[in-house]
């Protein structure tokens, strides 16, 4: 079975300075290959092996705020679970306790003190979370109890398409995209507690401001005492904290592979056709990139795996599968179009969204009908989630051995 879920993805840029680690105290010659073997990929792989334990929670709704396009998933502690929701009118910062069972609506786009003209990104740590408005240059700030502490505007009006709050500090770190609100013409920045720009990172020429791309779910994915940054087109893995950035993994692709700068040399070939709305950045991947492999999606880890989607493109087709990575190797474990556990859930693993730092647990959603269309004739969970509500979303957690 198939889970479509949407994953966009952020442009590289220009090769040469694209790689400059400004005021960083770690050297980018030090990155470690990730392989990945994709010319061994499977189309299907039972993980089992692998598996230490999975449960299943439904998420019960709040007829008020229903989940419509699920777009960030974090963990909030013992509490329970963040879902960052676009709604075809809105977007939500939802809040589930442990078992499932809607709490509150946290912030919202409207016309209230504390809502956001245009809410675009959320950010969960162990002080609490985090909601960034794009239109304002303004964060909400709430605790661990998700009371409203502060809301905070930069003095200068910068647009960005993710914010995270650098661990151990006061900072936050800002990815940029190509847009015209952000003036330093750079990707990554980090930030002052007032939102000023600190440090700048990645710069872009010219030629790439305000052209039609698309950005990941999320960008940053907190780890120990730092942030891991990823953006698209780019096979490279970011450790960004107070004292800058570096380059501390570098993905490899048995067949496939491609660099920044090359990267980068076929966006500017094709640059033209980026700064016109008449054909999708999809469809711009897939008769640009024949050939090509490249991470794309969330990305994320623990002590013992890294795991992330890949996406290649094939004639006109793309072609998308996961691959999960021994940091003892640091080679795939398992690559594949679709994972399924043989044993404890025996059906389909979908996609992972996010990751509970206090349980080790990687986290996904499903309907409940993916959920039961993916799920083997006598699964124990058949049983155990009764008679499925196939319109609802389950969050699905996994802990590996």
């Amino acid at each position: 079975m198939r889970f479509n879920v949407t994953i966009p993805a952020m442009l590289l840029l220009l090769a040469g300075t694209v790689h400059s680690c400004r005021h960083s105290g770690k050297n980018e010659n030090t990155a470690r290959q990730i392989l990945v073997d994709n010319q061994s990929r499977k189309d299907t792989a039972d993980i089992t092996g692998l598996i230490d334990s999975i449960s299943v929670v439904q998420l019960k709704e709040s007829a008020d705020y229903p989940i419509t396009t699920p777009h960030q998933l974090y963990a909030l502690g013992e509490k329970g679970y963040i879902l960052f929701n676009i709604a075809s009118n809105n977007k939500q910062a939802l809040f589930f306790n442990k078992d499932g069972t809607f709490e509150k609506l946290v912030a919202k786009n409207g016309i209230r003190e504390e809502d956001g003209v245009n809410f675009l990104d959320t950010y969960v740590d162990d002080k609490g979370m985090i909601v960034y408005d794009f239109a304002q240059c303004r964060i909400n700030i709430y605790d661990n109890d998700l009371q409203l502490k502060e809301i905070r505007k930069g003095k200068k009006l910068l647009h960005f398409s993710h914010l995270a709050r650098i661990p151990n500090s006061d900072k936050y770190a800002a990815f940029a995209n190509y847009n015209l609100g952000n003036p330093s013409a750079t990707l990554l920045n980090t930030l002052t507690s007032d939102l000023d720009v600190d440090q700048t990172f990645l710069p872009y020429s010219k030629p790439f401001r305000n052209i039609l791309v698309l950005t990941y779910n999320n960008s940053f994915f907190r780890h120990g005492d730092s942030l891991r940054f990823t953006k698209h087109y780019d096979p490279g893995v970011y450790h960004v904290d107070v004292n800058g950035i570096a380059k501390v993994f570098d993905i490899r692709y048995a067949e496939g592979s491609m660099t920044s700068a090359q990267g980068d040399s076929i966006i500017t070939e094709h640059l033209d056709k980026f700064d016109t709305h008449v054909r999708t950045p999809q469809e711009l991947h897939t008769e640009m990139f024949n050939g090509f492999v490249f991470p794309y999606g969330a990305y994320l880890e623990n002590n013992r795996y890294i795991i992330f989607p890949s996406l290649s493109f094939v004639g006109k087709k793309r072609d998308g599968f996961m691959s999960i990575i021994s940091k003892n190797t640091l080679k795939d474990t398992v690559s594949a179009k679709v994972m399924t556990d043989g044993k404890s859930l025996q059906g389909v693993l979908p996609p992972f969204m996010g990751y509970d730092h206090k349980t080790d647990e990687f986290l996904a959603l499903a309907t409940g009908y993916q959920l039961k269309k993916g799920l083997d004739p006598g699964s124990p969970f058949q049983e155990k989630l009764g008679r499925l509500d196939l319109a609802g979303f389950y969050l699905i957690k996994v802990k590996f051995k």
